[in-house]
């Protein structure tokens, strides 16, 4: 629970619509992330107020907001295993370059065999 946990951390409930950007997050070079939206600063959305503390086994952060927040997680690999705090689908008209994770997601799943 980040006012409780993290205090000093920035506002991640934000008041306004969900289609306008909140703040920057830092998505890692070399993941799958940055494979869908490119690496370095994201304007992203913010409507959560509880974040990763620990990260599991196995999984690596892909990106972090400015207060050290976890906004994405990710397991390598061939599958697509991506979590993030925001709502890119939201966002695809006011910061465009969310439509990648979206596009990515497709395109594993159209090349996934079982």
């Amino acid at each position: 629970d980040l006012p409780r946990e993290v205090p000093t951390a920035l506002l991640h409930e934000q008041k306004h619509p969900s289609v306008q950007p909140q703040h920057p997050v830092d998505v890692k070079d070399g993941t799958l992330l940055a494979e869908a939206v490119g690496r370095g600063a994201l304007m992203v959305n913010s409507t959560h107020h509880q974040a990763v503390k620990r990260v599991g086994g196995g999984l690596v952060v892909s990106a972090l907001a400015p207060d050290g927040v976890v906004e994405a997680i990710e397991l390598p690999g061939p599958r697509f295993v991506l979590g993030v705090q925001w709502h890119p689908e939201s966002l695809v008209n006011s910061v465009p370059t969310h439509l990648g994770i979206l596009k990515l997601l497709v395109q594993r799943a159209k090349a996934y065999h079982l």
